[in-house]
């Protein structure tokens, strides 16, 4: 997850290991969303899928 400040590009890429290859399963971008309104994204994301590990910058 990319955390966007003001009209930057929020980012959150999902990826599930198979085998030994990252395959993409997601990608969810907004610009010029709150911090608030990058929390619900994030949320929906955990509840579809089974995360195992989350890297904010």
């Amino acid at each position: 997850m990319d955390i966007a400040a003001r009209n930057d590009l929020f980012v959150i890429w999902v990826a599930e290991q198979v085998s030994d290859v990252l395959w993409t399963r997601e990608i969810i971008d907004r610009k010029g969303v709150s911090f608030a309104e990058q929390d619900t994204p994030l949320e929906e994301v955990f509840r579809r899928y089974r995360i195992v590990r989350c890297c904010m910058d």
